[in-house]
């Protein structure tokens, strides 16, 4: 929620995951998550086109966020149901985070010095 009270919303569409022989089936349609994300941004725009990059991914271990625009920031991973499960401070133009989650996938906003949402990565951990 920012401060003025509206909670930010980021729709990510994803595609279809596999076709059984032409049988329509939930995994074949199409559909869109919508996660309520309590970023504290202060713009309701999309994120500025920054070159970020995050490795590996899908993991198993530690996770690299290599920020090229910016040497400080903060990395909020979400869960599916848009719930904050954890929270890192980008200090470094190259960040290793130590990641303690379950199997499955998740979604990183990085977010600028001021607070400013720039970017947002998909996350598999394996």
């Amino acid at each position: 929620m920012n401060e003025n009270g509206a909670q930010m919303v980021t729709a990510i569409e994803l595609g279809p995951t596999s076709n059984h022989n032409e049988c329509v089936t939930p995994a074949a349609t199409n559909f869109v998550i919508y996660l309520l994300l309590n970023a504290t941004t202060t713009s309701h725009s999309k994120p500025e086109n920054h070159k970020i990059s995050v490795y590996p991914n899908p993991t198993v271990g530690p996770l690299v966020i290599k920020l090229n625009d910016t040497n400080n920031g903060k990395a909020n991973i979400y869960n599916l149901q848009g719930q904050l499960v954890s929270s890192f401070l980008l200090q470094e133009q190259i960040n290793q985070l130590s990641l303690n989650l379950e199997k499955g996938m998740y979604f990183i906003n990085i977010l600028n010095q001021e607070g400013k949402l720039i970017s947002t990565k998909r996350l598999i951990i394996q």
